[in-house]
């Protein structure tokens, strides 16, 4: 009887060892990429441009997904158009932690077809590339988190923390119907251990090596609408007071006079730690921009490119103009919307003050359309930021992976403010004239990047 009983003891050994030897087997990153690309594909083929950023069909696109998985769902719909999407995958803690939160927002900006070189929600592959508004922002990422939430539960990997895919359906417009509306209605599922959202990205030629940025903290986003009234009349007898064009004068003074730039904290170390792997004059000269005497050489051809002019002033975008209402009328009043983006320590009423001196005119008005509000930078010591430097790493060998700052508004700011810590990351290394398509035409992603952020995501998890 012992022999029958040895061989099934080591028949069993030797499957047990087989499907082991089968988890620990490295995923077909390949095949990987192509099944988060089809699906990519699928989910910009939903329109959830914003206004008015229908989000229904895309939660129950999300849904399903998650639903195959395995992975049970909540749908909350405090307006019907505009569903938020809630998956919870269950971690070895239980409710003893709280989860880790994969942030996404459904809804897109606006895309003009007709400026696009293919339909803007086509999600046509072509060329090993996924076409299509949403791919980088942020539909890509979204995509990125479930498939690696899927291969998590394939591989029989569990982290510690619940893993909480939050998809809410209003970012893109201030998020009032969205993260805004959960921080003021459902707080408890603002109470996180940690967040991974949008915010940073890698990008190929920025500075002088590749780097991947990780954001711990965003500029904050203030929208002013600035307005000028006059008296109307004929265009065949034009007056110097008239609205329009004492607007454009205000305007004028204003982007011909930027706030001057300077060096924060979190640039500096960005600057620093890719000044590190650059070596040379050029490395030394990143290394020490605090440095007044470097610093008056390096500013000028900082204020050159459009990221680093963004991570060391405060600036000022002009977005909207309206005025007039037939071509012989010179309206009474013209309004334009500006859209300011100012760093972490900047003061928000300070910054308007300063606005107003500009301006030089005190009949031109200023009303703040959104302010922002303070949040702390997250810290680069919790364990969902180091083991997503350390995934990165070892997925991107060789390039500088930083901490950074967002020079765009993202949810996270609702965490933070609630002492949360938050981190921006899509792990894609791409070109700036990519990253540029971000709210721009003939936005797009390549599938082999696809496949490594998913890599980085899942890398990051299994290690929680």
């Amino acid at each position: 009887m012992r022999a029958p009983r040895l061989a099934a003891a080591l028949t069993a050994a030797q499957l047990a060892l087989g499907i082991a030897g089968a988890r620990a087997a490295e995923p077909d990153w390949d095949q990987v990429g192509a099944q988060a690309a089809a699906l990519l594909a699928q989910y910009i083929r939903i329109d959830t441009a914003n206004p008015p950023g229908r989000t229904v069909d895309a939660a129950a696109f999300l849904q399903d997904q998650l639903r195959g998985a395995g992975v049970p769902t909540q749908m909350l719909a405090p307006d019907p158009d505009k569903p938020f999407l809630l998956g919870r995958l269950a971690g070895r803690a239980g409710n003893a932690a709280r989860p880790i939160v994969l942030l996404n927002h459904m809804d897109v900006v606006p895309a003009d077809a007709a400026r696009w070189s293919f339909p803007p929600f086509s999600g046509e592959i072509r060329d090993g590339t996924v076409y299509g508004r949403g791919a980088l922002d942020m539909k890509g990422l979204a995509v990125a988190e479930l498939v690696a939430l899927r291969l998590l539960i394939e591989r029989g990997e569990r982290p510690q923390h619940d893993l909480l895919f939050l998809a809410v359906p209003d970012e893109e417009v201030g998020g009032t119907q969205g993260t805004a509306w959960l921080a003021q209605h459902r707080p408890d599922l603002l109470e996180a251990a940690a967040v991974w959202d949008e915010g940073g990205i890698g990008i190929t030629d920025v500075l002088p090596v590749p780097a991947l940025f990780i954001s711990v903290t965003e500029k904050q986003v203030l929208w002013l609408r600035v307005g000028a009234e006059g008296p109307a009349g004929h265009g065949s007898r034009p007056f110097p007071n008239a609205a329009p064009r004492r607007l454009v004068q205000a305007l004028d003074r204003v982007i011909e006079n930027p706030p001057a730039p300077r060096l924060t904290p979190i640039a500096r170390q960005v600057f620093h730690r890719v000044g590190t792997a650059v070596g040379g004059f050029s490395g030394m000269a990143m290394r020490r921009l605090s440095n007044p005497v470097v610093w008056l050489f390096a500013d000028g051809l900082l204020q050159q490119e459009a990221w680093s002019a963004a991570l060391t002033r405060d600036t000022v975008a002009l977005t909207m103009l309206t005025a007039g209402y037939k071509p012989n009328v010179i309206p009474e009043r013209a309004e334009a919307v500006l859209d300011c983006r100012l760093l972490p320590d900047t003061k928000p009423q300070t910054f308007i003050e300063q606005i107003r001196k500009t301006i030089a005119d005190p009949d031109v008005q200023i009303d703040v359309m959104q302010t922002p509000e303070p949040a702390p930078e997250s810290p680069t010591t919790d364990p969902l930021f180091l083991a997503m430097r350390r995934a990165a790493a070892q997925v991107y060998p060789g390039v500088v992976v930083t901490e950074s700052m967002s020079v765009g508004g993202t949810d996270s700011r609702f965490f933070r403010r609630r002492g949360v810590p938050a981190y921006g990351f899509f792990p894609v290394l791409v070109s700036k004239e990519l990253t540029a398509t971000i709210h721009g035409i003939d936005e797009r992603v390549p599938v082999a990047d696809l496949a490594k952020a998913v890599r980085v995501i899942y890398e990051t998890l299994k290690t929680l």
